[in-house]
């Protein structure tokens, strides 16, 4: 049978996605029981906490309408902690941001919560019966005292003490094992946490007050990554200070309080052994009974080491290329990660570096044949490297391909410091299966290829992934593996905004699909979160001294230069790119006649959850696509 490329009929369609696209999210282990966030597409992208005890006991601890979600930052993070002795499970409510209390025999319980503030970032203090946690006073809220601060709520009446304030931010908060010390991070606008955070070291007296605080390691123009303390009483945390490999990247280090002979590295690889702090509550590395384990970056690729006094060695870990989150109680490490024929998956890690699965992403089973399997790819760029994964479709038995080469989707992540990862996804499979091939861009700006190329983004936000993007299709046109006729750009979030930039000023693709995308830097300044709203000091420049070169890059200012088809898909309750930059961007391009759709989900945020919502834009993008393909190409 002959069929167009990008036409034929496909066994994954986007009900499958939508069901496969269960969130398995910061896992902990406490005295062997592993328990992890796992948000369910089929309830509407609710968050629940569900456990494996170690002999195989499965539940869930939080019951609807409740789910479990911390909205500080805009993006949350540590949004439960867990009292393996009593049994029992703090949350932060998603809907009221106060925390609760879930145990096996009663339904759950408030604690205590400040009205107008959000909590995350949880960690218990069991022998002084109380919490560690970030508030947050939400934008909007008038109130006196700091934004952000470091607090104990008190387990009992819900009563709050502030332990650490003065800085625009804190996170990662982390007791020594005999609860004598307290660690944490702190940064200041404009530094978003991935460009320069310090680490904090203080004593508490018996009652849990600071008696004083040092700053131990960061500060100017260094970033410090999640701090936790070893079994013996060390201070392990991530460090980007030194350079190795020819750029500075995040390497691990031991602090040993009082000690005299500086702090030890641990590690010294040309590999990134943290990631940007989008989230707190995320952790990289985890102390086993064979020594220390460390899940690290280099170019894409990701492995986990044992490292020990006689140095680091690889863990053989077949099929898996990616990690996403390791931890450990001491003894049982958990770990989600995934590769190109596994979609993430939690698990334990057993004897012998075994893996045991324990829950799945997905439970949607493809066939070997069906699945097209990622190439990492570098390409010239304006005189640099710029990187990607290339996936190409797979063409089902009995038919015949008309035309020499597939459409190209390449894929724009958000952040954007961001990074594209290796785990099967469906989504991916979704459109190499019915003839697309895809390009997952690793743009200049992106991580896990250093301090340097991270930053080569800075100052130049709009153009300089943009004309990855471009570089990238040039590139496989040239080695023949795409139509150059046929190409087009996808992307979230900041993504969404290079969808829209590149549709603008360059001529490599017919048509995008703009996930609740930015249209308006100026505005997003004022709308956004806290947390973001100075990040356009570094990828533009200090507003609002520079306020006409926002305006000089804002789709929304120029939207007589995008003349190619657009369709876009946007939250209404999203609070990090406001829906009204879409209807906006959208209004504006149907006032010049341009050919474009607008899809809206009343119950979504920054990035869809519900399964509803995930199937219908799905659909709703393939049809735009492939009517794309069925017109010929202006240019």
């Amino acid at each position: 049978m002959n069929a167009r490329y990008g036409c034929w009929s496909s066994p994954i369609s986007a009900a499958m996605v939508a069901a496969g696209g269960r969130r398995l999210q910061q896992p902990q282990v406490h005295a062997g029981v592993i328990l992890w966030a796992e948000g369910r597409p089929a309830e509407a992208g609710r968050i629940t906490v569900t456990s494996v005890a170690p002999d195989g006991t499965r539940r869930d601890w939080v019951p609807a309408p409740h789910s479990v979600r911390s909205r500080i930052n805009g993006y949350g993070g540590g949004a439960f902690a867990f009292d393996a002795q009593r049994q029992r499970l703090y949350f932060v409510d998603a809907k009221s941001q106060d925390i609760y209390v879930a145990s096996a025999d009663a339904s759950p319980r408030r604690i205590g919560g400040t009205e107008g503030h959000a909590y995350g970032d949880l960690l218990l203090d069991l022998p002084r019966d109380r919490i560690l946690c970030v508030r947050e006073r939400m934008l909007g809220v008038d109130g006196d005292g700091p934004v952000e601060a470091l607090v104990a709520m008190d387990l009992d009446d819900g009563a709050e003490t502030v332990l650490r304030r003065g800085h625009d931010f804190y996170s990662y908060p982390t007791l020594s094992p005999d609860g004598s010390q307290l660690a944490y991070l702190s940064w200041n606008q404009p530094a978003m946490p991935w460009d320069e955070t310090t680490l904090w070291l203080a004593e508490l007296d018996r009652y849990g007050k600071v008696i004083e605080a040092d700053a131990i390691a960061g500060g100017e123009g260094v970033s410090i990554a999640s701090p936790w303390f070893d079994a013996d009483g060390g201070l392990i945390y991530a460090s980007d200070a030194r350079e190795v490999g020819g750029t500075r990247r995040w390497q691990l280090y031991r602090h040993r309080h009082g000690g005299d002979g500086g702090d030890t590295a641990l590690t010294d690889d040309a590999r990134e052994h943290a990631a940007p702090q989008w989230v707190p509550g995320v952790h990289l590395v985890a102390q086993s009974v064979d020594g220390l384990l460390s899940a690290s970056t280099a170019d894409g690729a990701w492995r986990i080491d044992r490292i020990t006094a006689g140095g680091s060695v690889p863990l053989d870990l077949p099929g898996i290329t990616h990690v996403d989150h390791l931890t450990s109680d001491g003894r049982t490490v958990a770990l989600i990660a995934g590769g190109p024929r596994i979609p993430p998956t939690l698990y334990r890690l057993g004897p012998g570096d075994v893996l045991e699965p324990l829950a799945c992403s997905s439970d949607i089973a493809l066939d070997a044949a069906q699945i097209s399997a990622p190439e990492a790819i570098a390409f010239p760029s304006a005189g640099e490297t710029a990187h990607g994964f290339l996936y190409l479709p797979v063409v089902p038995a009995g038919v015949t391909p008309e035309g020499g080469a597939p459409p190209l989707i390449v894929k724009c992540h958000g952040g954007p410091t961001a990074a594209a990862a290796t785990t099967l996804e469906l989504k991916v499979q979704y459109w190499t299966s019915r003839g697309f091939a895809l390009l997952d861009l690793n743009y200049r700006g992106s991580t896990g290829f250093g301090r340097a190329y991270r930053e080569r983004l800075y100052g130049g936000w709009g153009e300089v992934e943009v004309e990855d993007a471009a570089a990238g299709v040039a590139h496989l046109v040239e080695r023949g593996l795409v139509d150059g006729d046929a190409c087009f750009i996808s992307g979230s979030s900041a993504g969404g905004y290079t969808v829209l930039r590149a549709l603008m000023y360059t001529d490599a693709f017919r048509a995008g699909a703009c996930y609740y995308g930015v249209s308006d830097l100026e505005a997003i300044c004022a709308d956004t979160t806290r947390f973001e709203a100075r990040y356009g000091d570094q990828l533009i420049a200090p507003y609002p001294a520079e306020r006409e070169r926002y305006r000089a890059l804002s789709p929304i200012h120029h939207a007589e230069d995008l003349l190619r088809p657009v369709i876009f898909f946007q939250g209404d309750q999203d609070d990090i790119v406001p829906p009204d930059q879409t209807r906006r961007m959208a209004d504006a391009l149907r006032e010049r006649g341009v050919s474009c759709e607008e899809h809206h989900y009343p119950v979504e945020g920054h990035g869809f959850r519900g399964g509803a919502a995930i199937q219908h834009a799905l659909e709703a993008e393939l049809r735009f696509l492939q009517g794309q393909l069925a017109r010929p190409e202006q240019r």
